[in-house]
């Protein structure tokens, strides 16, 4: 019997990458120990007299062990018939039809009976770890499907095969009973959720997981070590998978972000069996997760060419293809694994995320919704939706869903980063500092908590940390514009004019469209003395926000330098107009009138920006020179003695000249 196991790594909705989940288990406040168990019959074995008797007593018999030795509760909650899809030849298929049509909720597993005589499977069972999901085909001896269904129903608890004749995890189907390594894995597993979206057990149990799959490993690698050339033949023969221990070790692993040791374990799973695509999807998300994104859309592909509708891959190619910024390429893979799996939230939720940046708001709302109605208790999607009522300034309904998110799963990371950003919008940077660290801790690779606290530090202006955390966001995501703007802004204000342009452009390279960006951009450009760049960027920045004072200011020093004084004083003005205390537009339209000798109009400015900032050492020495050339030598030496009291050197030729005009 195969089992097979996909590994689901989801994105969180915000302004840039991707990213991914490990929750708890815990599902709500009240988390039911009782598992829930819908069973489905197909059409031939329904057409047996009472049905339902029988497909109970099956499953209550093998569920019976499970309950006896490794205390997992089961209730049976519904028997249903179940109308096969066309064209569907083998076991795998019919779990992967259930997991499209069969709607269930909570902690609830379907198993489903086959009776078809016409099914082309070699297996008697087949299971989705993940969603649940057990098929078994009915046997001529009742005995023997009761043990099928066992086996397939632990491995919903983690169990792996082994090599021990009296297991009925055994490689050659020879046992009967539970071995004890699995029991001490299913005991682990057995207050598991059925939650395709996150990995089912706690990061304090997982490793005693690790080391108990560790030792199954080792056991099985001394078999492998001691076949011969001539036995290798036998082992061919196994009916049941042989890797499925190292791809549980490398689904653990990453969930430890221990990449190198998940390529390890999918290599040992591809030695034993080469056309292991699970064990190429695992490695393909670590290297993803390494930052080696080609690479894992090059098995990702590879995958695709074999088997075209797995959605999985499809999803988890979405996820790559956003990485890369190829937003389009993405939305169609998860248009396709949607297809595939109408009922796949992490794919809506991957979805919503990239029309959130191709900024198509509300059908990524409508989207998220959506997947709420299908698993109300869907954490993520709750925090996404507060994304985007904090976009639309409903802080009240963004911090609401915060806080439900969190109530389902306390260590959701998206969760704390979006309720971060909402204490930073209230100004309680320290407060908004703890959450972003909290989701960086749960999920290290939470490239928008590092851009967060990023931000924070750069308002408290902490600039090297602020450089080390925009950084940091670039390391997780290197296409992350935002955090490319950050780092422009940050280096700017540590005066690495070069380095503060490279990543402000490569920000708007990558498709960031902000009044700020472009202010910043044609700013760093001024002092660079890089006009044309200059006044293109400034212009970018008006055709946002008309209504920008800085951006009119820019504008107007862009006009200066051309030499255009008219231009210049109008875009001075208006900034002054839009903003009467800009002290940028207000020095600069001084300057302009004193170049002009406009002196009383000159000397109305100055003292408005001493009005502002008396203790403008500047401006009291540009105002004495005013008044000295409007011959008022009073005040020219009243300025003259503040100047110099705020720390200002004016020049002592001046200071001897004027003194000499009021005779002191």
């Amino acid at each position: 019997m195969k089992f097979r196991t996909f590994y689901y790594f989801l994105f969180f909705l915000l302004l840039a990458c991707l990213s991914l989940i490990s929750g708890p288990l815990k599902t709500g406040p009240d988390l039911p120990s009782t598992i829930r168990v819908i069973i489905l019959a197909d059409a031939d074995f329904s057409r047996q007299p009472r049905w339902q008797e029988k497909a109970s007593r099956l499953f209550e018999k093998a569920s019976s062990v499970l309950e006896a030795r490794a205390g997992v509760s089961f209730e049976i909650a519904r028997l249903e018939i179940w109308k096969e899809e066309e064209e569907i030849a083998t076991l795998e298929e019919i779990a992967e039809s259930i997991e499209r049509n069969c709607e269930r909720e909570g902690r609830t597993i379907v198993v489903a009976f086959v009776g078809s005589p016409s099914l082309r499977s070699p297996l008697f069972g087949y299971s989705l770890f993940d969603e649940g999901i057990a098929v078994v085909k009915l046997q001529t001896r009742e005995e023997r499907t009761v043990k099928a269904l066992l086996h397939e129903l632990a491995h919903l608890f983690g169990a792996v095969h082994v090599a021990e004749p009296a297991s009925v995890m055994d490689l050659w189907n020879r046992g009967e009973e539970l071995d004890e390594l699995n029991l001490k894995i299913i005991r682990l597993f057995r207050d598991r959720t059925f939650e395709s979206w996150r990995y089912p057990l706690s990061r304090d149990k997982r490793k005693e997981a690790l080391s108990l799959y560790q030792e199954i490993a080792s056991s099985l690698r001394a078999l492998i070590k001691e076949w011969s050339a001539e036995s290798k033949q036998f082992k061919l023969e196994i009916p049941n998978s042989i890797e499925d221990v190292f791809l549980c070790l490398a689904r653990l692993e990453l969930e430890e972000r221990n990449y190198e040791k998940v390529v390890e374990a999918c290599e040992e799973a591809l030695r034993v069996n080469p056309d292991s695509l699970e064990a190429l999807n695992l490695r393909a998300i670590a290297r993803r997760r390494q930052g080696q994104v080609d690479e894992a859309i090059s098995l990702y592909k590879k995958i695709l060419e074999k088997k075209p509708k797995e959605a999985r891959v499809l999803y988890n190619l979405g996820i790559a293809l956003g990485k890369k910024g190829e937003l389009k390429l993405a939305l169609e893979a998860y248009e396709k694994a949607l297809e595939l799996r109408p009922r796949m939230v992490e794919a809506m939720g991957n979805k919503a995320e990239i029309l959130l940046r191709l900024g198509q708001e509300e059908e990524a709302e409508k989207i998220l919704k959506r997947a709420l109605l299908i698993r109300p208790d869907y954490a993520l999607a709750m925090a996404n939706l507060a994304e985007i009522y904090f976009r639309r300034e409903d802080y009240h309904l963004a911090r609401e869903m915060v806080n439900k998110a969190l109530s389902w799963d306390p260590e959701l990371p998206e969760a704390h980063n979006m309720r971060g950003k909402i204490l930073h919008q209230e100004g309680q940077i320290e407060e908004a500092i703890k959450e972003f660290s909290l989701a960086l801790e749960l999920d290290p690779a939470q490239a928008k908590a590092a851009h967060n606290l990023g931000n924070c530090f750069l308002g408290l202006n902490r600039l090297p940390e602020a450089r080390d955390y925009f950084q940091k966001a670039l390391h997780l995501s290197p296409q992350m514009a935002e955090a490319y703007e950050g780092l422009g802004l940050t280096l700017f204000l540590l005066k690495d004019i070069d380095g503060a342009l490279i990543n402000l452009k490569r920000a708007r390279e990558l498709g960031l469209n902000t009044v700020a960006l472009h202010l910043n951009l044609s700013t760093a450009f001024i002092l660079k003395k890089m006009w044309p760049e200059a006044s293109e960027a400034v212009k970018a920045a008006l055709a946002l926000d008309s209504n920008s004072a800085l951006a009119w200011n820019n504008l107007g020093i862009c006009a200066l330098e051309q030499k255009d004084y008219e231009q210049a004083e109008k875009c001075f003005r208006r900034a002054l107009s839009l903003e009467p205390e800009n002290r940028q537009a207000l020095t600069n339209l001084a300057s302009l009138l004193v170049a002009q000798a406009r002196w009383p109009e000159a000397a109305e400015y100055y003292l408005q920006i001493l009005k502002i900032a008396p203790a403008d050492a500047v401006s009291h020495n540009n105002l004495a020179y005013i008044y000295y050339r409007l011959k008022d030598y009073k005040k020219a030496w009243e300025h003259i003695q503040q100047a110099l009291s705020l720390g200002l050197e004016v020049h002592p030729d001046f200071v001897e000249e004027v003194r000499k005009k009021v005779g002191k």
